[in-house]
């Protein structure tokens, strides 16, 4: 699965013919983003999140966005329950290889943020791999590890 999104996102760079800015976080780039923490959340169980994004850089290395997530775990009588959400975030790039940045979240009846700080590993001009550090700030919380790959166009 893995393989063919990445050999999809291959073959849409080469024929939309996108051209790269002279960096990934300049003013006007656009991200299109997806991650997963494949199972390795740092907890007792291991809960399944699934984010979909994008974002737009408003100056050089910030950029404004929003996710859809998608998120199983079980709850305390041990079923299953599945949220669907929708999270704004910002974000800042140091020297083009790493980021910080908060997202918001809706958990119970109040809006939360998640710190989160990654790295960049570029496949390409275009296409990048981004591990991933989150850590929610509410009761209870665990850091989580995230990998995604982003498409900065």
């Amino acid at each position: 699965m893995k393989k063919i999104l990445l050999l999809t996102i291959l073959i849409l760079t080469f024929i939309l013919n996108i051209n790269a800015q002279d960096s990934a976080t300049d003013q006007g780039i656009i991200l299109i983003k997806g991650s997963s923490n494949m199972d390795i959340t740092i907890s007792d169980d291991f809960p399944v999140n699934i984010d979909l994004g994008a974002g737009y850089f408003i100056k050089n290395n910030i950029c404004l966005g929003s996710d859809i997530s998608l998120e199983t775990e079980k709850d305390y009588e041990d079923k299953l329950q599945i949220t669907v959400g929708v999270s704004p975030f910002a974000r800042y790039y140091f020297q083009e290889k790493f980021f910080s940045g908060l997202e918001a979240f809706k958990f119970g009846d109040e809006w939360k943020l998640k710190l989160q700080g990654g790295y960049l590993f570029y496949l390409t001009d275009l296409i990048v791999i981004e591990p991933t550090l989150e850590y929610p700030i509410v009761d209870g919380a665990n850091l989580k590890i995230k990998v995604g790959i982003s498409i900065y166009y």
